[in-house]
């Protein structure tokens, strides 16, 4: 079992098939390999440039899901160099873990408020945990959305699913946020997808059948899901996406987004979102 901590990448590996590599920039989760084979999705033209987000892995979205008045879109969690709080440490011989680290002097007191927000990182042979927790440290209260932003790695996303959803309720972004019923278990990608799924309950399941392979996608204090796919005119306006690496990845995120997490002084919120993969 080995682990190492370079000035940009956090890594954690329990061996030569199972490992994660975390970027600083952003705390984002580049890299999952499970037995040898990588479960996230990672453009071919995302940029490392310290600057912007990196297209692909596992970004945070903090303090703020989607559009922001007071900041960049996303918020700037994903955006900002993160420290280590705790370096990749083995607990045994089948569990690593690391914390990275993120509050207000890092990032210039840009949104006001004084905050800590740890982000732990635990990798075992058969699953990955991502956990975060948020601090008030103001003498004031405030308010926030959180989500964690998993792109998945598939072989087509018109032969994959996504289950978890039967009878639940949703908003469609691509329809003015028009509000609407799955009355299926089961969500299949077959156009633009962005719909957010508030107070579903989970675990969702991202079946795979040219792969063979389940992932499996369990939640604690996330309240909400959003499944998220481009499709092929979202991935041209982006220029760190490939035109059509829609075809290769899907995103299912677990957040706190339909309302805002309020925070008290000295309070604290955790959430998580644990992974883990079935072969078929």
């Amino acid at each position: 079992m080995a682990s190492a901590t370079v000035d940009d990448l956090v890594m954690l590996e329990l061996d030569a098939n199972n490992s994660v590599s975390v970027s600083r920039h952003g705390a984002t989760v580049t890299s999952w390999r499970h037995k040898g084979e990588e479960i996230l999705f990672l453009s071919s033209k995302a940029v490392f440039d310290n600057v912007k987000a990196i297209r692909g892995g596992v970004p945070i979205c903090f303090p703020q899901f989607g559009p922001w008045d007071l900041g960049p879109q996303h918020g700037f969690a994903r955006t900002a160099r993160w420290s280590v709080y705790h370096p990749p440490t083995s607990l045994d011989e089948g569990t690593i873990t690391a914390i990275l680290e993120l509050n207000d002097q890092q990032t210039d007191n840009a949104w006001g408020y004084k905050f800590t927000l740890l982000y732990s990182i635990t990798l075992t042979h058969t699953t990955l945990e991502l956990k975060v927790g948020v601090e008030n440290n103001s003498p004031k209260p405030f308010d926030f959305t959180i989500l964690l932003h998993p792109y998945f790695s598939v072989s087509n996303v018109e032969a994959i699913s996504v289950t978890g959803f039967e009878n639940s309720h949703y908003f469609d972004k691509n329809k003015d946020g028009a509000k609407f019923v799955q009355k299926e278990n089961e969500v299949k990608i077959t156009s633009a997808t962005d719909k957010i799924f508030p107070n579903v309950i989970g675990p969702h399941a991202l079946l795979d059948p040219n792969k063979n392979r389940v992932v499996v996608i369990h939640k604690e204090n996330f309240p909400d899901t959003v499944v998220w796919n481009p499709w092929t005119e979202g991935a041209k306006k982006m220029s760190d996406f490939g035109d059509d690496e829609f075809a290769h990845m899907v995103c299912v995120e677990p957040g706190f987004v339909s309302n805002r997490v309020c925070l008290e002084p000295n309070q604290e919120f955790n959430a998580s979102m644990t992974l883990s993969v079935e072969m078929k």
